[in-house]
């Protein structure tokens, strides 16, 4: 029997309980999809990611979509990754900041709510007004109704029948026309990615939309007895945002192909392997880690070490990092202008798309601050 199962629905406790037995590597069969190693090391993972022999692992590209970004390679690659780093510093999107705040703070709840729905919505704005410069009421119910469906990453299941590969084109048809109907609306007031990006929109909006709302619903399930400062100080909710992203990485493992051997240490990776660099276990690894069980924003407020990799790192990491942390952050300051959060049982984890994500509807309480307070 293979490891793909667990793989897919439990990937998380999957890997610890292979981390316990079997140290910083081990070997992975996942069936279908492949064999690969998995490293835990944040040494040996800084190696894979600095590595120029290295590439994407394409298995996953057809749940986002196929535009011009997830598959090119090389020049190409780079050539792309320069123009949208370019255009992605945070300073130029600032005017979207602002305006994700005052959102966050305009759709701040009162009472019981859902904060799944909640993230869902603003983690939906924020790519949105990322990339269009505006909200996408056209684009929106397309994106909800995937993430709400919770179906595991199309080419990442057996589909003997071809139901699932059929299932996801449809919806890549219906998302595709809401995009161009989006684009065709012209852009927003605040800058965005537009122009330029036509093709690869609708990646750039899913790529976004799932890790963030899964960080904002783990923000607000660590955020009591951290409130008022991280409402009050900038450096200790940037801290917080950090350590929300250490203990809860959306993408437990980021995979990497090679096309030529790699050496780690007495293990020659070879030709068409695939590594599976785990910030999940990386972010608990002792040697990195003082505590690492304990949720602590105070370890970040130095900024985070080489051993925090939410992100990835080198040449094929997250073109939207900064600009993550800064949506998160004026999310998380929007909600925090008058109100106060509790309520939410620890959740377990469930695979929603592409991530692992608080499972189910996060249940929470929002209570209203009185002036003065």
């Amino acid at each position: 029997m293979n490891d793909g199962w667990r793989w897919i629905h439990r990937q998380p406790r999957f890997l610890e309980d292979r981390w316990r037995a079997e140290g910083d590597r081990f070997r992975v069969d996942l069936g279908t999809l492949g064999r690969g190693v998995v490293l835990a090391h944040p040494e040996d993972i800084l190696t894979v990611f600095r590595t120029p022999a290295v590439r994407r692992w394409k298995a996953v590209f057809p749940v986002i979509d196929t535009g011009p970004l997830p598959l090119a390679e090389g020049h190409a690659h780079e050539g792309k990754r320069r123009e949208l780093l370019r255009r992605l510093r945070p300073d130029g999107l600032a005017d979207g900041f602002a305006a994700l705040r005052n959102l966050a703070a305009a759709r701040a709840p009162a009472g019981a709510f859902s904060a799944t729905e909640l993230a869902d919505e603003l983690a939906l704005a924020a790519s949105s007004l990322m990339v269009f410069g505006r909200l996408t009421p056209a684009l929106g119910p397309s994106v909800l109704a995937l993430l709400k469906s919770g179906a595991p990453a199309m080419g990442q299941l057996p589909d003997p029948s071809g139901a699932l590969k059929r299932a996801h084109e449809e919806w890549l048809t219906v998302a595709r026309a809401a995009v161009d109907a989006e684009i065709a609306s012209g852009l927003g007031e605040v800058n965005a990615l537009l122009p330029g990006v036509e093709g690869d929109a609708l990646t750039l909006v899913m790529v976004g939309v799932e890790p963030l709302a899964a960080s904002l619903v783990w923000a607000l399930v660590e955020l009591p007895g951290h409130e008022d400062r991280v409402a009050a100080d900038d450096d200790y909710r940037r801290a917080f945002i950090a350590e929300v992203l250490r203990a809860h990485p959306p993408f437990p493992t980021i995979a990497r192909e090679f096309s030529e051997p790699v050496a780690l240490d007495g293990v020659v990776l070879q030709p068409g392997e695939v590594a599976f660099p785990s910030p999940w276990l990386s972010h608990r690894h002792p040697s990195a880690w003082s505590r690492p069980e304990a949720f602590d924003p105070t370890r970040m407020l130095a900024g985070p070490p080489s051993a925090w990799l939410p992100f990835g790192h080198g040449a094929h990491g997250c073109l939207g990092a900064a600009t993550a942390m800064r949506q998160l952050d004026a999310m998380l300051a929007g909600l925090l202008t008058d109100r106060r959060y509790d309520g939410a049982k620890r959740p377990k984890l469930a695979r929603r798309v592409l991530t692992f994500a608080p499972a189910g509807r996060v249940l929470m309480h929002a209570t209203v601050l009185s002036r003065g307070e």
